[in-house]
Formats: C-alpha cells, structure tokens, sequence
C-alpha cells in the first residue's frame, strides 16, 4: 500500500502565483488574441454575442433593474435571456466594468481569466486528493489548456467551466470532515457555475447526484452521513436561492417559444482523434474533416490517457488502488458516468441503434430537453481524467526527491501543454470606434436620442448569424436595435425578417415596424450577392420616396468603404425617422363567431380535430420544418356566409403559417379570397407577450361551405407549423 502524505493547505499567495502563471499560459496558447485583446474576437459570430452580453451586464451595473433587457430584440424586456445571461461570468468580471474598457477587450480577458480559473481550480483539486502541488501542475494543464477550450473560445460559458473543480474541492472537504463551511462553499460554487453556464447547471446536477454513494462512502457511511444532512441542506438551499429565480424568470420568458430542440450529431470517434488545424504537433494527420463543426473536437492528449492507463495498471496489483487519494473515487465515477451520457439520447452502433441511459434522464430533470450539445458532458470526463493523470505523476515520482519532483511533474505539465499549442487561433478582426462609418458616430453622439434603431435590411433567415454584426455596433454606439442574434429569439422575430424583407414595402412591413417601436430606419447599401436583401433595400427606399411623411430622411453619408470581412459592406448609409402610428389598432373579434360544433377537418399535420378541441394547449402539429402546400382544411356542415378566420396561437407563437393565403369552399371548389391580415394586431399580441396571440385574416363577406389556410412557400424559418385553436366568423 503506497503511503501519501498531505501536504498543508496552499497559501493565498501560492495560489495567486500559480494563477498568475495559468493566465500567461492563456496569453501564449490563445494567440493572436493577445496581440490585439480589443482588436480580435474568435471567429464565430457567439463571440460577438457574448462580448455584446458582457458589455451589457457591465452597463447594468449603474442600473440593475434593467440588467437583462439587454438592448437587442427591441422592445422586449429581457433579451439576454434569449441565450446564456452570462451572470456569474459577469460577476467575475466586474473590477472590469469599473475601468470601462470596450467589449471586445471584456470578453477576451474573461476568456483568459476562465481559462486560468479552470487551471487553478483543477490545480486545487488534484492537489487536495493527492497532496502533491507538483503532480497537481499536470491536472491544472489537462483540464484548463486543451483543444476543446480553445475550439470553443466564441462560448465563453462552455470554457468557464473553473466553478465544477472547485464544487468538488469543497465536496470532497466536505464529505471527509462535515463542515458547515465547506457545505457553503459547495453551494456557492455550484450557483456560480450555474450562473456562468445553465448547460452545467443540469449537468454538474445530474453527475452529483448520479455520484451520492460515493460521496457517502468517502464521508464514512450511511451513518456519518446523516450528521452531514443539516448542513448538506443548507448547501442545496444556497444554490437553489441564488439560481433558482433566474431559472424560473428565463423560463417564463423564453414560454412562448420554448420546445425542445433537436440534438446535435451523435460523438464519434473523430471526437477525440482530431485536433485543431493549427495544431503543433498533430495537424498533419488528426486534423478534422472538413466542414464547420462545433464542440466536436474533445481531443484528450496521448499524454494523459496513457498516465491514467497507467495508474489503472498500478491499481491491478491493489485491492484498494484509490487508498492514500481521498475523494479520488467519486472524482472518477463523476468522469465515467459523464461519458455515456455525453453521447446523447441514442448511440449508433454498426448494429443499430441502442438506447442510452441519457434519454431516460432527459425524462426525469426538467429543462434538459433543451440539451441540443451532449458532449457537453464530456467536460467532467476531461477534470475525471486530469486528476487521474496527477495521481499517476503523484505516484511515479513518490520516491524522488521535492526538487526532482518539481522538475520531472513541470515537464509532464509543459508536455500536456504543447500536445494541444495550436495558435493562431482562427479570429476575426473587430473595427474600433474611428474606424466605423460615420453614421455610429452620429447614432452615439451624446445629446442625441435616435430611439430604437432598426438596421435594413436584416438579415436573411438562412443566414441569421449575420445579425450579431448589429451586436457589435450597438456596443459602440450604445442604441436599443430591433436587430437581434442569440440561441433563441422573440416569437415575432421571424415574422419581423419575412415582412421587412419582402419584395414590396407598404403599409404592412409599416405596421411592424411600429409595432417594434422603431424610430430611426439605418439603411445600408445593397449588400453583394444577395438578391432579397437588394430588392428589399429598392422596396424601402422606393417607399420612403413616396411617403416622406411616414419615411423621412434625416441624414446621408458618404464613407469611403474601409472595412473587411463581415464588416465590408458597412458605409454610405441613409438614415430614415419613422413616424408614429395615429392609428389604434383593431381588436381581435371580427362579427360573430360560428358555431365548431359540426366542423369536420383534413391537415398536412397529425390530428387536425385538436385544432377544433377548445384546448389552446394541444395543436394540429406539422412536418420538422414548414413547406409549401402545408394546409388545414375545414369544412362546415351547411353552407354558411364568413368573412374572417383566426386562429389562437395559445402558446406556440414561434409555429405561426408563414405567408398562408384563406380559401374558401364554394361549388365543390377551393378559391382563394382577398383575405388581409391583421399584422399590427397580431404583433401588438406578441409584443405584449400575449399567452393567447391571434391571426386573424378578413375578407369580404361571402357563402363558403369552408375554409382552408395554406402555406404558398416553404423552407423558410425554422419552424414547424402549429395550429391550436382556429375560429371562423360571420357578418354580426
């Protein structure tokens, strides 16, 4: 049996050197981030989300009652709730917000910290279990500096991941001794970590729990573990307090376009046998296939996993190869429960497919239908695995002396490093202030009030994530925008793009923009290639020449274009002022509402009857994405006069018909009506957030013997169609 000693507890000022070294690591491995921290961003459009998020957060500090409105998807009243909030990343982040540097410079010194936080906390775990600073260094490394945190340098919530190891720490501490302190300091890191990352929240949740008998073994029993219920109890109170009321308000927020979303592909091995293409040592022949892929490259190093097949091999010869490494165990059972569940709801094998444990968990904990990323899970793996691999260290280099220790643990640690030294990291160059167009400075001139801004045209649906280039500018310029990018969106967002981007501007795309409360139009030229957005663009300026008096030009500029990348088409820009509605807009009832009791139904979608049901919760649901033809079809059982159709949305807002026509039945034929929507009311409901949201389509009065809704394009949106409640009305 291998005897370990403990060594003291580390010192503050040990930790805050070692910190120091695992932040200038994080310089070095993320290069050329460090070359310009308020110049580049990572090369994905969840950077400029998340810099725009921070920025925010920080700006909210002078006002915290408005902290989540966040400034996007005007005027909804808690837009960064629409993705990760970022709070705790932003509670770290705070002595930041008081020297008020710009946003890309706030997210990539996050970036460093988390990455050095992540170093520090593994560091302070391994060193805890195996009372070695010097074996720990290998754990530090194997969990904060490796492919998988530099591949997913744009989500920043996804590489905070420094609260998990330090929730264990206590954890452990906890379990052995039972103190009450050290139960708090499990609470606080657990709501830290949840508040950084909701995907850890449900995550580090399920693998705790999953793990109790472990934690009860090392605590000593079933019996000393009752003595550890008071204060176990107060750790979980904690962490409910702190986390649970923003659970619940983004829950009721995101309500009306809430569903679960679709998983991502299924883990394979390509997973851990790629790199980075930029990869020192590997990228000749690991470097992935080509293609655009995200949280798939969970490359653990060739180091660690032969120093964890190693230290399973010494355990061979031992009965109880975890003595002399308290709470090594659950640390390890953590990391191999985390890995089948990290490969989704469904595992194919050449075989078929076989159900995995992850589904019936899926069940079982509320929200995790929203886990589209799996492999997430593989981040406790990856901490289960750099503690093993310290321990391997600790106990190959038991018998050395301290100082050939250091040396030979420092090496292994500077070897993991360079497994995974990729740099340059992909990035993209982000325009400074003075080098934008003239019409931000304008826009962010102090004194001026421009109200909310709407940037024309937005963009296409197939290519939503250009809308994050808003994010950036309006960091600058510090403006309310329409515009919008983020996980999820308002229920009306979709029905904003498809009405402003259509190839005739009038008195409907007018209507929402009202309904938004837009103010200022900024319409920029007619980007290259993109042929809806360029007649669009001719749409509105032909408009705003027609109706000065609702369109009138403000300002117009003449840049020189200077900008690259997603930023090129920026400059020249034409600015417009809205005027207010004077118009009260309609309510939903139009004349008398017929009798269902006889209506028989025929649908694209399943079980059309349960749009006829009275119950708004059920619904005639269609395909996984809306089509041309999707209909619903009604017929009456007498002929009857109607000159309306609605339908209530209930809460399914987002599963609106795109651009349906209303045909009616007459003579044993279908015949399409001049039917008009009511688009200011529909997005006065929606705006307001209205748990029952109608359409409603009118039309002149006339004999029908039905009535049919019927989509006239598809692909558009991401969506599938939903009906709850559709409703007929006759003249009163």
């Amino acid at each position: 049996m291998v005897s370990i000693g403990r060594a003291e507890r580390p010192s503050v000022r040990q930790a805050a050197i070692l910190f120091a070294l695992f932040f200038a690591a994080a310089l070095l491995a993320t290069q050329p981030l460090a070359l310009g921290p308020a110049t580049y961003l990572p090369a994905n459009t969840d950077a400029l989300l998340n810099s725009f998020v921070l920025k925010r957060l920080c700006e909210a500090v002078t006002n915290p009652l408005d902290a989540l409105r966040g400034g996007m998807f005007h005027p909804d009243s808690a837009s960064l709730f629409y993705s990760e909030p970022l709070v705790g990343i932003g509670i770290q982040a705070l002595p930041l917000c008081v020297l008020q540097i710009d946003h890309v410079a706030l997210f990539n010194i996050s970036y460093w910290l988390s990455l050095g936080a992540c170093a520090l906390g593994a560091w302070l775990l391994a060193r805890e279990i195996t009372g070695s600073a010097s074996a720990a260094l290998v754990a530090a490394t194997v969990f904060a500096f490796t492919s998988a945190n530099y591949d997913s340098a744009a989500r920043l919530q996804i590489v905070a991941s420094q609260w998990t190891p330090i929730c264990l720490l206590y954890l452990v501490r906890f379990s052995r001794f039972g103190r009450t302190r050290d139960a708090v300091f499990v609470g606080l890191a657990f709501a830290m970590q949840a508040l950084s990352c909701v995907y850890y929240e449900f995550l580090l949740a399920i693998v705790l729990v999953l793990s109790v008998p472990w934690w009860v073994n090392l605590a000593g029993g079933l019996a000393e573990a009752r003595r550890r219920i008071p204060a176990t109890l107060l750790a979980v109170f904690l962490a409910v307090v702190l986390v649970l009321p923003f659970n619940l308000a983004q829950r009721a927020h995101l309500s009306p376009v809430f569903a679960p979303r679709s998983q991502g592909p299924p883990v394979t091995l390509s997973y851990f046998t790629s790199v980075l293409p930029t990869n020192f040592l590997y990228a000749g022949f690991m470097s992935p296939a080509p293609g655009v892929r995200y949280d798939a490259l969970y490359f653990p190093g060739f180091i660690p996993v032969a120093l964890a097949a190693l230290f399973v091999v010494w355990g061979l010869h031992r009965r109880d190869w975890c003595a002399g490494y308290p709470g090594l165990k659950p640390v390890i059972v953590i990391g191999l429960l985390a890995f089948p569940l990290s490969l989704g709801a469904s595992i194919n094998t050449p075989w078929g497919v076989i159900p995995n444990p992850m589904a019936a968990v899926s069940g079982l904990v509320p929200g995790l239908e929203q886990l589209r990323v799996p492999s997430r899970f593989l981040m406790f793996s990856r901490l289960s695995l750099a503690v093993v691999a310290a321990c391997a260290v600790h106990r190959a280099l038991r018998r050395a002396s301290p100082s050939r220790a250091r040396v030979a643990a420092s090496v292994i640690a500077f070897a993991c490093f360079v497994e995974h030294w990729s740099p340059p990291l992909e990035v993209w160059a982000m325009p400074a202030r003075p080098e934008l167009p003239e019409v931000y400075g304008w826009l962010g001139k102090p004194g001026s009030d421009p109200g909310p801004i709407l940037e024309f045209p937005p963009a296409l649906l197939r290519l939503r994530r250009q809308e994050a280039v808003w994010l950036h500018l309006a960091a600058l310029h510090g403006r309310p925008i329409v515009n919008g990018y983020s996980s999820f969106r308002p229920a009306w967002f979709e029905f904003f793009m498809e009405t402003a981007l259509q190839p005739i501007v009038d008195e409907t795309s007018i209507a929402v923009f009202r309904a938004l409360d837009v103010r200022t139009v900024v319409v920029h030229p007619v980007p290259d290639g993109l042929a809806e957005s360029g007649k669009a663009t001719e749409a509105l300026l032909d408009y705003a020449r027609r109706h000065p008096e609702t369109l009138k030009q403000v300002m117009s500029f003449s840049d020189s274009r200077r900008l690259k990348g997603m930023f090129a088409e920026l400059g020249n820009e034409t600015v417009f002022s809205l005027s207010p509605s004077t118009q009260t807009v309609r309510g939903v009832e139009t004349g008398l509402a017929l009798s269902r009791k006889d209506w028989s139904c025929r649908g694209s979608g399943d079980n059309c009857e349960l749009a006829m049901d009275g119950n708004p919760a059920t619904l005639m649901r269609g395909a996984e994405r809306q089509y041309a033809g999707d209909f619903l079809k009604v017929r009456f059982k007498a002929r009857t006069r109607v000159q309306a159709v609605s339908i209530d949305m209930g809460k399914f807002a987002d599963l609106y018909p795109r651009k349906a026509v209303i045909r009616v039945l007459q003579a044993d034929a279908w015949v399409e009506v001049n039917a008009e929507l009511d688009v200011a009311a529909f997005m006065s409901d929606m705006v307001a957030r209205s748990e029952h949201p109608h359409m409603v389509w009118r039309f002149p009065a006339t004999w029908a013997s039905g009535f049919e809704i019927r989509l006239t394009s598809g692909g558009q949106g991401f969506r599938e169609l939903g009906i709850p409640e559709v409703y007929a009305y006759g003249p009163p």
